[in-house]
C-alpha cells in the first residue's frame, strides 16, 4: 500500500515540477497551485528542476520527504479518486 502512495505522490510531484508556463507570463518562481482529492485539499512540494532559464542541481524531492525528521506528511489517498490540479492565473502551456 506505501507503493501506490509513493508511486501518486511521485506521479503528482513530477507533473508540479515539470509545468511548462509561457514565456512571456512566467513569474520569477512556480506560482502557487491548488491540488485537491474528492475535494479534500492536498500539501504538496515543488521540486524544480528546469525554472525561468536556469537548472537547478536539487536533492530527490522523495528523498526529502522521508527524511528521519521531515514535518510532511504523506496522505493515504484510495486508487479511483479524482486528483483536481487548479493552476489559477498560470495555466500551463503543457505539461512533460
Amino acid at each position: 500500500m506505501k507503493k501506490k502512495i509513493i508511486s501518486i505522490l511521485m506521479i503528482m510531484t513530477l507533473i508540479v515540477s515539470l509545468i511548462g508556463c509561457s514565456s512571456k507570463n512566467e513569474p520569477k518562481e512556480p506560482p502557487d497551485i491548488n491540488i485537491t482529492i474528492d475535494n479534500q485539499g492536498v500539501d504538496y512540494v515543488i521540486g524544480k528542476n528546469q525554472w525561468n532559464g536556469h537548472v537547478y542541481d536539487r536533492e530527490d524531492t522523495f528523498k526529502t520527504i522521508l527524511k528521519e525528521g521531515s514535518n510532511i506528511v504523506i496522505p493515504y489517498i484510495e486508487l479511483g479518486k479524482t486528483v483536481m490540479i487548479d493552476f489559477k492565473n498560470y495555466p500551463p502551456d503543457t505539461i512533460k
